[in-house]
């Protein structure tokens, strides 16, 4: 547990500086508009989840955590249609849906 909060708090200091405002119900959740797109992050952790219509917002935000947390060890990345993210694994692969799967979460 305090390893988590460490991180959190560690995360937390590093997204604000860098722009991010968290949200007001949700401290595991942070925005930041990048050129006219809202990216979205929000964690689990040490499982982070971005989400931005503009993938270079993405690139920039990875690029943020290799610079941040790149000595500890190198962040896993995924990319498409399908993750699994917190135990529960999101489906995009409908356009303008999203299907949550809660298989992974309830084994």
């Amino acid at each position: 547990m305090i390893s988590a909060m460490l991180f959190y708090n560690k995360l937390k200091s590093d997204i604000i500086k860098n722009g991010f405002k968290l949200n007001s119900y949700d401290p595991c959740v942070a925005n930041i508009m990048v050129t006219g797109n809202q990216l979205t992050i929000s964690w689990h952790d040490n499982d982070l989840k971005e989400s931005c219509k503009d993938s270079r917002a993405i690139d920039e935000f990875l690029e943020l955590v290799h610079k941040a947390y790149g000595s500890i060890g190198k962040a896993k990345e995924k990319d498409g249609k399908i993750h699994l993210c917190f135990d529960t694994n999101l489906d995009y692969t409908q356009e303008g849906n999203v299907i949550i799967h809660l298989i992974e979460y309830v084994k």
